[in-house]
C-alpha cells in the first residue's frame, strides 16, 4: 500500500504558523465548521488576531490550490505553553450574540423575499462592508422549491440563521429512484464553498440515490479506505402527537406496534388543517424509521468529501452499516505528523429536529 503524504499548513493574515495540533469540525449539515488550532509559538499572544483570517490547507496527498477550510478568529484562550486559536466559518457573521439581528414587523420586513434574496441583502448590508468581503455571495442560490419570507414577522429580533430554522425546505420527493420503498425527506441546508479567494455561501441538498449519485459515490470496506467503525441504534418514533401554535389543536398518528415499543413524541407546528397535520407527523415516523442508525466511521480516503455526499460502504460482513450513506459531518484531527478522519453519517437529528419544534416526550 502507497503512503500517502500530507503536508497541512495554516496561514493567520496570510502568515505561515506553526501549530502542535489541529483540529477541525463540522458537526452536522446545519453546523458551522470549526477549526482548534494549538500553537506554542508565543509570539502569536503578541498579535491582535481576533476576526483575523485563518487559512488551512490539508495538503493530503497533493498541494491544495483551494484552502480546505477557511475561516475568522472568534476567541483565543492562552495557556502556560501555548494558546488555543478557535476558528469559525464564514457563517459566524450570521448567528450569534455579536451578530446584527433583525425584526420583521408590518414597516420593516422581508416581503416578497426568497430564504436567498434574504441573505443577499443582509450580507449586503450588514456583513460585507468597508470594502472587506467576509461571505462571497458569487455562488449564493434558492432552494427548490424557494420559500418566501412573505408574512413573516417577528416580536424580537433574529439572526439569518434563526430565521432559516424557521423556514426550513424540504425535499418530500423518493430518495430513491427506483421501487425501494425509503421515503425519507431530504433537507436543504447552508453551506460554504471557497473559490481560491474568499468563501461563498449556497444553499445545498443531501444527495439522494439517483442513478447517477450511486454510480459517483465512493466505496469503502475494510480493505479499502475504512479503516473501523461504530454504531448506534435508535428506537425508531412510533407515535406523533403534533400541537398546534395557534389554535391549540392536536393531530395523533401512530404506527402498528405502538403499543408493544413505546417510542412517542410530541412536536409543535403552526398547522391549519389536520391533514396537514398528519403529513408532518407520517414524514416524521419515516424519517425515524429510514434513519435510526448513528454510525460514525474512521477513514484513511475521502477527505475532502463534502457534508451532504453520498458514499458506499461494502461490507457483506455487517449488514447494518452495508450500503448508501449521506456524510452529515466531518472530524479530521493533526498532530504529531499524524491525520484520523472520522465521518458521521445516517444521524437521524438534523433530518428531524430542525424543521420541527419538540415540546416533550409524551411516555416520559
Amino acid at each position: 500500500m502507497s503512503l500517502i503524504i500530507s503536508s497541512p499548513t495554516v496561514y493567520i493574515d496570510n502568515k505561515k504558523i506553526q501549530y502542535s495540533s489541529l483540529s477541525y469540525s463540522k458537526d452536522s449539515i446545519h453546523a458551522l465548521s470549526k477549526l482548534a488550532i494549538k500553537s506554542s509559538d508565543m509570539n502569536l499572544k503578541l498579535l491582535d488576531l481576533i476576526k483575523k483570517e485563518v487559512k488551512f490547507y490539508l495538503n493530503h496527498g497533493s498541494t491544495d490550490n483551494v484552502p480546505f477550510f477557511r475561516g475568522y478568529v472568534n476567541s483565543i484562550t492562552p495557556t502556560s505553553n501555548g494558546l488555543t486559536i478557535q476558528v469559525l466559518d464564514c457563517m459566524q457573521f450570521l448567528t450569534g450574540e455579536q451578530t446584527q439581528a433583525v425584526k420583521a414587523d408590518k414597516n420593516n420586513n422581508f416581503d416578497g423575499m426568497t430564504l436567498g434574496q434574504f441573505l443577499y441583502n443582509y450580507v449586503t448590508k450588514y456583513v460585507n462592508i468597508n470594502d472587506k468581503v467576509y461571505i462571497g455571495l458569487d455562488m449564493l442560490n434558492d432552494t427548490n422549491p424557494s420559500k418566501s419570507l412573505t408574512g413573516y414577522r417577528t416580536k424580537d429580533p433574529k439572526t439569518p440563521l434563526e430565521i432559516l430554522k424557521k423556514h426550513p425546505v424540504i425535499d418530500n420527493s423518493m430518495v430513491w429512484d427506483n421501487d425501494n420503498s425509503d421515503s425519507t425527506s431530504l433537507p436543504w441546508f447552508l453551506d460554504v464553498e471557497d473559490d481560491g479567494t474568499k468563501s461563498n455561501i449556497m444553499f445545498k441538498k443531501l444527495q439522494s440515490r439517483t442513478k447517477d449519485k450511486i454510480r459517483q459515490a465512493v466505496p469503502f470496506s475494510l480493505d479499502s479506505g475504512l479503516v473501523s467503525y461504530s454504531y448506534k441504534k435508535h428506537q425508531a418514533i412510533n407515535t406523533v402527537a403534533i400541537s398546534g401554535k395557534e389554535n391549540g389543536s392536536e393531530t395523533y398518528l401512530r404506527t402498528h406496534d405502538y403499543r408493544t415499543a413505546i417510542s412517542a413524541t410530541r412536536y409543535s407546528k403552526d398547522v391549519d388543517y389536520p391533514d396537514e397535520a398528519r403529513n408532518e407527523a407520517h414524514l416524521i415516523i419515516n424519517n425515524s424509521r429510514n434513519n435510526d442508525i448513528e454510525l460514525n466511521i474512521t477513514v484513511n480516503k475521502g477527505f475532502y468529501l463534502p457534508v451532504g455526499s453520498l458514499i458506499q460502504i461494502k461490507q457483506r460482513s455487517a449488514p447494518i452499516i452495508d450500503g448508501y450513506h449521506n456524510i452529515v459531518g466531518k472530524k479530521i484531527n493533526i498532530s504529531n505528523n499524524s491525520i484520523k478522519c472520522q465521518l458521521s453519517l445516517n444521524k437521524p437529528k438534523p433530518v428531524l429536529s430542525d424543521y420541527l419544534e419538540p415540546i416533550s416526550n409524551l411516555y416520559h
